[in-house]
């Protein structure tokens, strides 16, 4: 497997004591392992690795974002060396060790493995993730009743994606989507001498057998005929198969987690009349999400009520994991689904022009729009106590059209650029991470902004808001009103 951004969440020593467990090779070869006094000495973090397959020698190298730093937490010492130069020189060491059939795995999203087939010679095939794209036919998709994350239908959505190298050579890019709520199968073709000529397979969601339907806001089983349709139409799809429980696992998980997670799903702390969903980047001017704004809302209202008073809120959107369905609410959901990191919450000064051009910044950073770094869709924000429209047509530096500010009397006022304002946020990225270095103009002002650190995890916060509200309805006023470039 290859390093992920999230693999680097809780530092260096939480990836050494994983490594140090799994019985297989973890890769990141643009990680300078030995700039980390952490990681020099883990012996199952690799450059590459060589495979032989029917007497043939694989080279598999993978690589992680270069910019881990803006995103994570890895530990201040260690060093990420850019994708594209790694790269190739991945593919000429290899090479140069005899072989000459090479796999880039990555944690670097679809426009990031897009560039690097586009920049380096040799690589074979390269198995992505990170942007969660389950590349597919979005037909098929569709004809299943499911859509999936990062999937938009002005893309090309071909499950095996070849591009075209600087010398003529191709590479094959597959993704399969997250969560493992789906497998890919790739079937690659390659010369003698390395060189690729076919590539095709598909990706495929996997389904258990025990199916169920909401009646009265409560899950019952099908009737034995529901039961027999719906395994007959899985049977039929192309793009759907049920898949065998692992007792092994399940084992596992009913005595070693199952218990655990049941008692605190049984901790219901508020009712939810209709679906808020989760959107990371809105695809219309009011498609934003639905829960998102209220993550924002909490994050105000748990400040305000610690005495750190604040004006507004900011929350990136991928902070938020997921929809939250019609019924209760429970502890669990919001701990181990909806905020499962458990980022503290933070209060800080920021002049209103730094503000503008933090949001303009943070959503040109989420669909990467002249930053020059792929886009990184969870960077999108979400407000609460102000409003902001965005418009990508226009020129860098007036983007954000409109900004408004919801006063204690509950009227909507502009944002004054040069008053500074108290500002709550995740410590995520009140750090500058994500590309919210913006927030770091703080530094700037007197006594550095006056940056509090509350103490308080996001995931406390939503849940103390959730139950002081009881019932969770969206917010009655539009935050965000996003027009896309």
């Amino acid at each position: 497997m290859v390093l992920g951004n999230h693999e680097f969440d809780l530092g260096n020593q939480a990836i050494k004591d994983f490594v140090s467990r799994v019985n297989f090779p973890v890769l990141a070869s643009n990680m300078v392992k030995s700039s980390s006094a952490t990681l020099k000495d883990s012996e199952n973090i690799h450059e590459y690795v060589i495979k032989e397959v029917n007497g043939e020698s694989v080279g598999i190298f993978g690589l992680v974002l270069e910019n881990m730093h803006d995103i994570s937490s890895p530990d201040t010492d260690t060093k990420f060396l850019p994708m594209i130069e790694t790269a190739q020189k991945m593919v000429d060491t290899l090479k140069s060790k005899g072989a000459n059939k090479i796999i880039m795995v990555t944690h670097i999203g679809l426009q990031n493995d897009q560039a690097v087939a586009k920049a380096v010679n040799g690589i074979d095939l390269i198995v992505g993730g990170h942007s969660q794209t389950f590349l597919g036919d979005i037909t098929e998709l569709n004809s299943i009743g499911y859509t999936a994350h990062n999937q938009n239908p002005a893309d090309d959505n071909t499950y095996a994606q070849i591009v075209s190298n600087p010398d003529g050579g191709k590479t094959c890019i597959v993704q399969a989507g997250e969560w493992a709520k789906g497998y890919g199968l790739v079937n690659v073709s390659l010369s003698k001498e390395g060189q690729l000529t076919k590539c095709e397979g598909r990706n495929t969601l996997m389904t258990g057998d025990d199916f169920t339907k909401e009646v009265a806001k409560k899950k019952v089983p099908l009737s034995g005929t529901e039961q027999t349709n719906v395994v007959d139409f899985i049977n039929k799809s192309p793009v759907i198969e049920i898949v065998p429980e692992n007792t092994a696992m399940r084992d596992v998980i009913d005595t070693e987690y199952k218990p655990a997670v049941a008692e605190l799903e049984a901790k219901i702390i508020a009712d939810v009349p209709t679906k808020l969903t989760h959107v990371r980047v809105p695809t219309t001017p009011d498609g934003a999400g639905l829960i998102d704004p209220l993550v924002a809302e909490s994050l105000y209202w748990k400040l305000n009520k610690l005495n750190t008073k604040v004006d507004f809120t900011i929350q990136n959107a991928g902070g938020v994991r997921a929809d939250v369905n019609a019924g209760p609410l429970s502890v669990g959901y919001v701990m181990g689904t909806l905020l499962p990191f458990g980022n503290k919450i933070a209060a800080f000064n920021l002049k209103g022009k730094d503000v503008r051009a933090t949001l303009e910044y943070a959503v040109d950073y989420s669909i990467g729009l002249e930053t020059g770094i792929a886009a990184s869709s969870g960077a999108f924000p979400y407000v609460g106590h102000l409003s902001y429209t965005y418009d990508g047509k226009l020129a860098k530096g007036s983007r954000i059209t409109k900004l408004e500010l919801l006063d204690a009397n509950g009227q909507w006022q502009p944002l004054d650029d040069e008053k500074v304002y108290r500002v709550g946020a995740n410590t995520y990225i009140a750090s500058g991470k994500d590309g919210y270095n913006g927030l770091l103009k703080r530094e700037e002002l007197p006594n550095k902004g006056d940056y509090v650190d509350s103490g308080v995890g996001e995931n406390e916060m939503f849940m103390e808001y959730a139950e002081s509200q009881g019932t969770l309805n969206p917010l009655p006023y539009a935050t965000v009103t996003y027009y896309k470039p």
